[in-house]
This record gives C-alpha cells, sequence and structure tokens, in this order.
C-alpha cells in the first residue's frame, strides 16, 4: 500500500509538473485552440489541464465543459453563468464514477481523476466559455498505460519457483524461464543479477504473453545465494513488476588436508591421523583409504562445523604397509564425483627381518669337506642396517676367525670346510628400530675320501652311518627269521604235550610211532633251518664287521 500511495503521489506530481510546463498561451484571436499529450497509469493518478484565465483582466470563465472522443454530452460541467466562478456548480456524467475533481486553484487548472482506469485513454477535450472573450478549446490526448502482472519463474520441469529455491548441486546447469502477462503496451522482460543486467532478450509469445529464458550451463560457488529478478516494464513512470528468486547450492569440497606429525611411523605403534576438508555444503563426508582398501575409522571421531569437517582416528601401521597408498576423500554426496583426497606414500619403519641360507656349495648339493660354502643373510629392514653380525655356535664370528670365515656384509664363505667345523651358523642385522636374528643353519659335512689302489684314484664317498643302517637292517631281518623257527619249536612242543594226552587216552604204541615219525622230521627240518640261517647269519655278520672295521681304519687314518 505504501508503493502504491508513493507511485501516486510520483503520478500526480508528474502532471502538474508537465502542465506547468506544457501551459498553453491564453486564448486570442491566433490560437482559439491547443493540444496536449499526457500519459498515465491504471491505478493511479492524472491531472489534465485546462487554462480557464481570460484574456480580459475584467472577464471571467462562464461554463467549462468537458467532452472524451466524440461524445456530443460533457462528461464534466462547470457552471459559473449566474455567480463568481469560484461558487459555481460542478457535476460529472456516470462515465467518471465520482472519480473527477476540477481544481480552479493552481494555475493552469485541471481535471483531476483518480484512480485511472484502461477506458480514460483518449481524447479530452476542455472547452471554455467566457462572458465576454470568445470560446477556448484545449485538447489532451490522454494515454493510459496498464502495468504488467507479477512474472511467474518456472524451471525446466515446469515448477514455479519463488525466493529461496534449490538446493541445486554446484557444478550443474540450470535453466530458468520467465513469463509475464498483460501490461499495456506489452512489457519488456529482462534478467538481473543483483543489480547488473543479466538478459534482455525477450519474446513475445502471443499479444498477452511475453518470455525470457536464461541457461546457466554451469553453477559455480559463487553463484550460492545470488539473488536472480527478472524484472517486467512497459514504462518509466511506475516500478516495474519483478519477481525474485535466491539460489541455495549445495557445494563441492574446495579443499581436503591429511595433518599427521608422524612420519614417518612404526610398526605395530598407534599413530594418531587428522583429515580437514573445507568449502563443502552440506558438510563433506570423509573416509580413508589403504590403497583400494577402506579403512575401519569406527573408533575415530567426526567434528562437522559450517563448510568444515574434521575426522579423526588412531591408525596402527604394520611392516606389510610399508609403500602403500593412505587417501583421506572428501565428498558431498549429494553431488556424485564430487570426491576430492589428499593422500601419501606410507613409510614404515621396522625392526630387519633377517634370513639365513645356503647360497652356494662348489661341487654337490650336498656339503662334503673340502667344499667351499657360500652362506647369505637375507635381510629386510626399513631403515637400512648400519651393523650385520655372524655367528658360529653362538659366538660372534670375526674376519679372522678359526672358521677361515671370509665375511663381506651378507654374504660369509667358508672355503675349504672341514669336517670338525660341524655346528649352528646364524646371523644378525640392527637397524634404528631394533635387532633381528635370523635362524640357525646346522652346518653338516660329510667325508670325501681319496683312496689310491695301483696308482688308480677311486673316489668313495662313504658315510659311516650308512654302513650302520645297512649292518643294523640285516641283522633286523635275521632276528625275525629266527624267531620264524623259534615258534616252529613251540609247536614242537605243543605236539609233544598232545602225545602225552593221546598216551593217556588210546593205544599207547600207536600214538608213540606217530609221534616218533613226527618229531622225527621236525627235528631234522628245525636243526636244517637253523644251522642254515646260523652260518648264513654268522657269515654276513663276519663280513660286516670286517667290512666296518676296515672302513672304520680307512677313515680315520687317511680322511685328514
Amino acid at each position: 500500500m505504501v508503493v502504491v500511495y508513493v507511485y501516486w503521489c510520483f503520478c500526480c506530481l508528474l502532471t502538474i509538473v508537465s502542465a506547468a510546463w506544457l501551459k498553453q498561451e491564453p486564448a486570442s484571436k491566433d490560437n482559439p485552440f491547443a493540444s496536449i499529450l499526457y500519459t498515465a497509469v491504471v491505478r493511479g493518478k492524472v491531472a489534465l489541464p485546462c487554462d480557464i484565465s481570460s484574456p480580459s483582466a475584467d472577464d471571467t470563465a462562464a461554463l467549462i465543459l468537458w467532452y472524451k472522443d466524440d461524445s456530443a454530452q460533457p462528461i464534466y460541467t462547470l457552471d459559473s453563468r449566474r455567480g463568481d466562478v469560484d461558487q459555481a456548480h460542478q457535476s460529472s456524467g456516470p462515465q467518471l464514477e465520482n472519480r473527477a475533481y476540477f481544481n480552479m486553484i493552481n494555475r493552469p487548472a485541471f481535471l483531476q481523476l483518480d484512480p485511472v482506469k484502461e477506458d480514460d485513454a483518449g481524447e479530452y477535450r476542455c472547452r471554455v466559455d467566457f462572458h465576454k472573450a470568445r470560446t477556448v478549446n484545449t485538447v489532451i490526448t490522454l494515454k493510459v498505460i496498464v502495468p504488467p502482472r507479477e512474472p511467474l519463474i518456472v524451471d525446466e520441469n515446469g515448477q514455479q519457483l519463488k525466493g529461496l529455491v534449490g538446493p541445486f548441486n554446484e557444478g550443474q546447469s540450470l535453466t530458468l524461464t520467465c513469463s509475464v502477462t498483460g501490461g499495456k503496451p506489452r512489457p519488456s522482460l529482462t534478467w538481473w543479477r543483483d543489480y547488473t543486467l543479466l538478459d534482455d532478450n525477450y519474446t513475445f509469445c502471443s499479444d498477452e504473453i511475453v518470455e525470457n529464458t536464461i541457461y546457466i550451463p554451469e553453477l559455480e560457488r559463487e553463484d550460492f545465494r545470488v539473488i536472480l529478478t527478472c524484472q517486467a516494464s512497459n514504462n518509466n513512470i511506475t516500478i516495474p513488476a519483478s519477481t525474485t528468486v535466491t539460489l541455495k547450492l549445495n557445494l563441492k569440497p574446495r579443499s581436503v588436508e591429511i595433518i599427521s606429525s608422524h612420519r614417518p611411523m612404526s610398526a605395530n605403534r598407534k599413530v594418531k591421523l587428522t583429515c580437514v576438508a573445507h568449502g563443502s555444503r552440506p558438510p563433506a563426508t570423509l573416509t580413508w583409504w589403504k590403497g583400494s582398501e577402506k579403512v575401519d575409522t569406527s573408533d575415530g571421531s567426526v567434528v562437522t562445523e559450517a563448510e568444515t569437517t574434521r575426522s579423526t582416528f588412531s591408525f596402527l601401521p604394520t611392516v606389510e604397509d610399508n609403500g602403500k597408498y593412505l587417501a583421506c576423500r572428501a565428498e558431498n554426496t549429494k553431488i556424485p564425483g564430487s570426491g576430492i583426497e589428499d593422500s601419501f606414500n606410507i613409510e614404515v619403519h621396522y625392526p630387519p627381518k633377517v634370513s639365513l641360507r645356503v647360497m652356494w656349495v662348489s661341487k654337490k648339493p650336498d656339503i662334503q669337506e673340502g667344499d667351499d660354502v657360500t652362506f647369505g643373510c637375507d635381510i629386510k629392514a626399513n631403515p637400512w642396517v648400519y651393523e650385520i653380525k655372524w655367528y658360529f655356535n653362538g659366538v660372534e664370528l670375526l674376519g679372522n676367525s678359526s672358521l677361515g670365515a671370509l665375511i663381506s656384509s651378507q654374504s660369509m664363505v667358508i672355503p675349504n670346510v672341514m669336517r670338525r667345523l660341524r655346528g649352528h651358523i646364524s646371523c644378525s642385522a640392527t637397524n634404528s628400530e631394533g635387532l633381528g636374528t635370523s635362524d640357525a643353519i646346522f652346518l653338516k659335512v660329510k667325508l670325501y675320501l681319496l683312496i689310491d689302489i695301483d696308482c688308480v684314484s677311486l673316489y668313495l664317498l662313504i658315510g659311516i652311518d650308512f654302513v650302520y643302517y645297512i649292518y643294523s637292517l640285516i641283522f633286523i631281518l635275521l632276528y625275525y627269521i629266527y624267531s620264524l623257527i623259534y615258534i616252529i619249536v613251540l609247536l614242537y612242543l605243543l605236539i609233544a604235550v598232545g602225545y602225552v594226552l593221546l598216551y593217556l587216552l588210546i593205544d599207547i604204541d600207536f600214538v608213540y610211532y606217530i609221534y616218533s615219525l613226527i618229531f622225527i622230521m621236525l627235528y631234522y627240518i628245525y636243526s636244517l633251518i637253523f644251522i642254515m640261517f646260523y652260518y648264513i647269519y654268522s657269515l654276513i655278520f663276519i663280513m660286516l664287521y670286517y667290512i666296518y672295521s676296515l672302513i672304520f681304519i680307512i677313515l680315520t687314518t687317511c680322511a685328514i
């Protein structure tokens, strides 16, 4: 209402000023007729001037008549023929509906219409009859402007928008169509961003509708809370009709950073990691990733404030994590593809992991006397070790040890290894994280004999243990054969018992002959088998005994 009232006052003032500026000359013989063009706005006010001053000082207006267009009947009458003009009788026709008032105080006088209607447009003629002077006519063409209605804003889906709208996603496109109906003359339709003209390309869809469409290919962070206004205007008198929308946006994370004061990390020691993301609206969701594996941060905490998100959790690095990729990813779940991340390669420090192996034997797969044996100490450590040690039976080996070992950092060579050097070999390594020791390898050296017989070199690789095992095998075999014979003897005893029983039951002579026959047969069989195996066993035993003794003498006298 305040705006309308100000607008009416403005129109009235403009009309009065215009009338004063366009004041016609008094009627004369040379200028009995004058014409003026006026503009008014529907629901506003307008003052149509009419100069009622007489050319003669002793003359006054007797009758004032207002006509519209070609009407023969006046629409407004002021009659002072029977009295003073200031006390003249005024009357208006039904067309003005008590909206007209003729003001004679101002100079020039004017007919005020309040409020103005669209039908008031046309040509007005003010006829002034004086008592003495001749009649003067003033013609005023009134142009009535009909303001447009309030513009209507819709999105690409046809949904009406007004005020705070959205949220829209940062990076998406936006199409807004503004349309307005009514207005005479047809209005112009423009888009404004805050107070800057954005687009003035409007189209007339029909006699009643005007449209203007704007397309924003990609919404940016600067578009957050921006005010877009669609204005419809068809004159420079009234305030343009307008509708505004304020854009509400979902914003992508602008930055993400991992904060950690513990780099490099130590294996199996918890480290507190913090990730901070800024610029996301609503606040970003933070996730931690180790390579392609999502890290469980359920024991941590997440704090959000405005456009900032902070995630903190305790990370337990392992040796296997060394060199892996640790990332913190920030993402606005409302905006697909909005994720950004900060990452680093994990560096884990850990004590040496040491393993020992036989790298090379000079002659055969088994270690034999006279071979050159090379041991390798494999080390996995971060940072790298600063000390490597070798041990024989738990005693540290130095370069001038009795083994004659040649030590070179991660390898050790024992040349011309001897059987007396049997024992446990191990190694250890030390770095800033601690000490690592390998499992021991038992150095087992087999004899390697060279026997000269009639200038013919025969290489015999014989192990005392092998002869012992062969001898034991034959002994066990013969033992079981002897046991079999013993079982046969037991059977013979059982038959003897049977003979006694038969003796008590039947004829003794018959049983005696049968028993004697079986006994003699079994006796000779038993004696034959026993003597045969006894001599075989004795022969093999004596043979192996002498072979074993010979080998033992050879080994003890010629091996060293």
